[in-house]
């Protein structure tokens, strides 16, 4: 008789409710003066090519991939994306600023691999 291994299970701190996040990050950057983008991602928009009008359209019309997650500070932070008629898919990492109400855009990136 063969025993079972042990199940261990680890709590990952995600984010319920993705329709309600998604929601409410389109709804703030539908404000541009609500949505800031760190140096690190102003880096990326400019080293990869992609336009700040397309960063906001992301943000505005796309969808969250994958499971979004607590950042260090407690922030809810996912990662929005949208492949704009034509062209590559964006991915646009966003933490979520519940207290004030805005978006911090902490990385963007292109998800295909060309």
């Amino acid at each position: 008789m063969t025993e079972r291994p042990s199940r261990k299970t680890v709590r990952l701190p995600v984010v319920q409710g993705v329709g309600e996040l998604m929601a409410r990050i389109r709804l703030i950057a539908k404000d541009t003066g609500k949505v800031f983008l760190t140096d690190h991602a102003v880096d990326r928009i400019r080293e990869r090519g992609i336009s700040d009008v397309v960063v906001f359209k992301v943000l505005r019309i796309g969808e969250i991939r994958g499971a979004p997650w607590f950042e260090e500070d407690g922030s809810k932070a996912c990662k929005v994306v949208l492949t704009p008629r034509g062209d590559r898919t964006v991915g646009v990492v966003t933490i979520l600023i519940d207290e004030a109400d805005e978006l911090v855009v902490k990385t963007v990136e292109w998800e295909d691999r060309r």
